[in-house]
């Protein structure tokens, strides 16, 4: 990342990639957890434009948002609104979880790991894969659910002219 840096961009993070190899299909939901529908989407887009930097994030939009929250590539936690959500995606014959977001008034009541635990339950037969920040508190929430470290990081560079 040095040239990059030289070029301007600032070094705003780095992300890990974890994977969980086929294990246990994870524990009974604490909170109530479902697929998304159509009627989720702006609540999903609201929750999503709040937790991720637009450009570090790789927030889907438009289109594909939409086609993501209709498909029900979303799990959505809470009673009632949608508290957290997560998106699950097939890649390469593995699942990929994407953009594990709780409501930040939500935040500590386990919302983050019932969702982790939906993805655990869908995907008990493939290896599933996610890059997370590398924070302290996602790599232990990720490693108590069975994902561990695979040694691939990437930094997060960021280019504001």
């Amino acid at each position: 990342s040095g040239f990059w840096l030289r070029q301007g961009f600032s070094l705003e993070g780095r992300r890990v990639r974890m994977v969980r190899e086929r294990a246990d299909p994870g524990r009974p939901p604490r909170w109530p957890v479902r697929r998304s529908t159509g009627a989720d989407r702006e609540a999903i887009a609201a929750l999503l434009a709040d937790r991720f930097h637009p450009y570090l994030g790789c927030i889907p939009e438009g289109e594909e948002l939409t086609g993501l929250v209709s498909s029900g590539g979303f799990f959505v936690a809470g009673e009632g609104a949608v508290e957290g959500l997560v998106s699950l995606r097939e890649e390469r014959g593995h699942g990929q979880m994407r953009h594990l977001a709780v409501r930040r008034d939500r935040e500590g009541l386990g919302l983050g790991g019932a969702l982790v635990d939906a993805v655990s339950r869908a995907e008990a037969r493939k290896r599933t894969l996610l890059w997370t920040a590398e924070r302290e508190e996602n790599l232990r929430l990720y490693g108590r659910h069975g994902y561990r470290s695979d040694g691939w990081q990437s930094d997060l560079l960021l280019y504001e002219p």
